[in-house]
């Protein structure tokens, strides 16, 4: 697979068309402007646009990115229930749309403290697989066991060195985070494990 994010000024289906001028078999798009809240609603004739060429090309690996201004992790109830009203919104798009990856950034707990904070992203993953809607675009039964999560951060180096995991089943989530003896230096060595419970 080879690919690159691209523009969709224009329609979404342009993206589709620069990667296969450069010769690549992958994309990656914003669906929406990914520096604001609102979203215009996806056209109709835009989604054929794009659905024609993803099917003209045989693309099966497209990637869209969420919004920046989204935070699961947050701590502050109101940004919270905006960043998940946003995120059940991106991971619609992409189902209307036929991606099946979709890249987000948790957020970060702005001082409420790690646990905290993961704690929120895996009450929205809960959320975000408890909603009817969510659950209706991606042809699952509400509250389905769907989402893994997996994190990777890389040290200076590019080696990999903290792991996180989430988990999402219908009663719970667990989130794992493992550190290792041999990561950088001012890593606490060894595993958080976060149940949520619903």
């Amino acid at each position: 697979m080879f690919g690159s994010h691209l523009s969709i000024s224009g329609g979404m289906h342009n993206a589709l068309l620069e990667a296969e001028k450069l010769g690549f078999d992958s994309v990656q798009v914003f669906t929406k402007n990914q520096q604001q809240w609102n979203a215009k609603p996806l056209d109709p004739s835009a989604v054929s646009r794009w659905q024609t060429h993803l099917e003209r090309l045989k693309f099966e690996q497209t990637v869209s990115h969420d919004s920046y201004l989204i935070n699961l992790a947050s701590p502050d109830d109101v940004l919270w229930k905006k960043s998940m009203d946003a995120f059940v919104e991106e991971l619609s798009r992409c189902v209307t749309l036929g991606i099946p990856y979709l890249v987000t950034h948790p957020g970060a707990h702005v001082g409420c403290g790690e646990e905290v904070g993961l704690g929120r992203v895996a009450q929205e993953g809960n959320a975000a697989l408890a909603d009817p809607t969510v659950a209706q675009a991606l042809d699952i039964e509400i509250n389905s066991a769907t989402l893994k999560i997996n994190r990777l951060v890389h040290d200076r180096d590019g080696a990999p060195v903290h792991y996180l995991t989430v988990w999402t089943t219908p009663l719970r989530s667990r989130l794992v985070m493992e550190v290792g003896a041999d990561d950088i230096d001012g890593y606490n060595v060894g595993r958080l494990l976060h149940d949520v419970q619903r």
